[in-house]
């Protein structure tokens, strides 16, 4: 089965102006380069990294319970929670329940996006927020909600400049929940992060009878310079890309929001 490589620079339709083909353009092109020097000079392992070397992430590790009872609050009102599929449609095809084929697989409840602050997240769950933002580099941050007997298929992120962070919150059976990069397997555990490189393939499993849920979030990889000036740069640029701002507005607003064209 071919990977979907995750778009981050435009909605999956040509911009409305010369002007607008002309910037995604070249924000597609510099993004480019400066993914490909980081490919380079950091080795793209899953095991590369370790949460030993990031010691701030620990205190998410100390207090998941605490996040674990806002969860707990939200689940109960998982009708305000956005449908994935709403944020972006070309990913209709990259989640859904084996069973249903429901729409409402794979929900997401967002804190950050690409540098931009989600005050909904930050009011409904606000002690989630706080150990959040005290994250160095955090860029994006969610509660990613799976249904029971879901799949989220293969798929790649396209951007070297970031780690990826799950933490395990709601894992009734971790025997059945499980995510593959390349060639590995892992299954999540309550309580613990488990940090790997986006942009190697992964997809994701839950074959228990229960919702599994987890905190995502990513944050700025640990770059030389001037490399890391230049990952700067392009994030920058990827968080006023149109796609990311008209996402911003269905995370702030709610469900059964609709992306404006661009």
């Amino acid at each position: 089965m071919k990977s979907q490589e995750i778009k981050l620079v435009d909605g999956g339709k040509k911009s409305s102006t010369f002007k607008d083909r002309l910037v995604s353009k070249i924000m597609k092109s510099y993004l480019g380069f400066v993914d490909r020097m980081i490919t380079k000079t950091v080795k793209n392992k899953v095991g590369e990294t370790n949460i030993a070397n990031y010691k701030e992430l620990y205190a998410l590790e100390k207090n998941w319970t605490s996040i674990r009872k806002e969860l707990d609050q939200l689940l109960n009102q998982l009708d305000t929670v956005v449908y994935y599929e709403d944020v972006d449609k070309r990913y209709s095809r990259e989640t859904g329940d084996e069973k249903t084929k429901k729409k409402d697989s794979w929900k997401i409840e967002q804190f950050y996006l690409y540098g931009h602050r989600i005050e909904r997240g930050f009011k409904r769950s606000p002690l989630t927020g706080k150990l959040l933002e005290k994250i160095p580099g955090i860029q994006t941050a969610l509660f990613s909600i799976l249904q029971p007997k879901a799949h989220i298929k293969p798929h790649h992120g396209e951007y070297a400049g970031l780690l990826r962070c799950h933490l395990g919150l709601k894992v009734d059976s971790p025997e059945a929940c499980k995510i593959r990069v390349n060639d590995e397997f892992f299954h999540w555990k309550e309580g613990k992060i488990f940090i790997f490189d986006h942009t190697n393939e992964h997809e994701a499993w839950n074959n228990s009878e229960s919702i599994r849920v987890i905190l995502i979030f990513d944050f700025v990889r640990k770059l030389p310079f001037p490399l890391s000036l230049l990952n700067k740069i392009g994030l920058k640029m990827l968080g006023k890309s149109s796609h990311i701002k008209n996402a911003k507005k269905i995370f702030e607003n709610g469900p059964n929001q609709v992306l404006e064209p661009v």
